[in-house]
């Protein structure tokens, strides 16, 4: 029984071990996913005040269509 208890210890703290890495991870991603759109939103409204359509894929990345942004009368 004693060999059993070591070997579920382990497993537990290797799903552990996995579960933080996998936290981070998504942190990480939310963070990543955070600046990418706040810099897709900088470079749209730079364009915009240039009098310039922005790149596809900022738009893309803020959500809005390009179809849908030429529609808009600025």
């Amino acid at each position: 029984m004693r060999v059993a208890d070591g070997r579920v210890r382990a497993h537990l703290c290797l799903v552990e071990t996995k579960t933080r890495q996998a936290n981070q991870m998504t942190a990480l991603q939310s963070l990543r996913s955070f600046f990418g759109a706040f810099r897709a939103a900088v470079h749209a409204a730079a364009a915009v005040d240039m009098h310039r359509s922005p790149d596809a894929r900022d738009l893309k990345m803020l959500g809005i269509s390009q179809k849908a942004f030429r529609a808009i009368h600025l």
